[in-house]
């Protein structure tokens, strides 16, 4: 928590530094309102891309998570039941039904266990991503490997950089 807020004040502090070197450039060169303008559209567009980013990020995230969801239900549910209507019928199953009732089995079993072990895995890795600076960066470097996500996270850095230093 400590070391949250640390960096928490950190950011807030070189955002005001960066701050005022503006306004001191603008009123040294004459144009203050002119560097307040840029500041204030910087910000905008910020706030723009941070928000379409979450969007882009919340559909794919959503729909993975209920067709998650909707398959271990069929998995348990469905398969469950359909196993005693097709094992009553006395004929030799295919391996692909076998193994399909097996999967089955095995998640109605395991599957609370799993979704432990995943939340308190990710809840581990996120907390020492922001307490831990080597963690921190390693967790940088596969989120820019993904495919599906890396290239965005890396345009958009790329262009908040760009704007900082025009």
């Amino acid at each position: 928590v400590m070391a949250n807020q640390k960096t928490r004040e950190k950011r807030a502090t070189d955002a005001l530094t960066e701050l005022g070197a503006m306004v001191a450039s603008g009123e040294e060169s004459g144009n203050l309102d002119h560097a307040l303008d840029q500041a204030h559209q910087a910000l905008l567009w910020q706030s723009d891309i941070s928000s379409r980013l979450k969007k882009a990020v919340f559909y794919p995230l959503f729909s993975g998570v209920l067709l998650l969801t909707v398959s271990v239900f069929l998995l348990i549910y469905l398969v469950s039941q359909l196993t005693q209507f097709i094992q009553s019928t006395g004929e030799e199953l295919p391996w692909y039904t076998k193994w399909l009732i097996g999967l089955s089995e095995h998640v109605s079993e395991w599957g609370l266990y799993y979704v432990i072990a995943f939340t308190a895995l990710s809840l581990a890795l996120y907390t020492m991503a922001r307490l831990v600076p080597q963690v921190r960066l390693i967790c940088s470097h596969v989120l820019l490997k993904l495919v599906w996500i890396g290239p965005v996270v890396l345009h958009v850095q790329t262009a908040r950089l760009s704007l900082r230093e025009t």
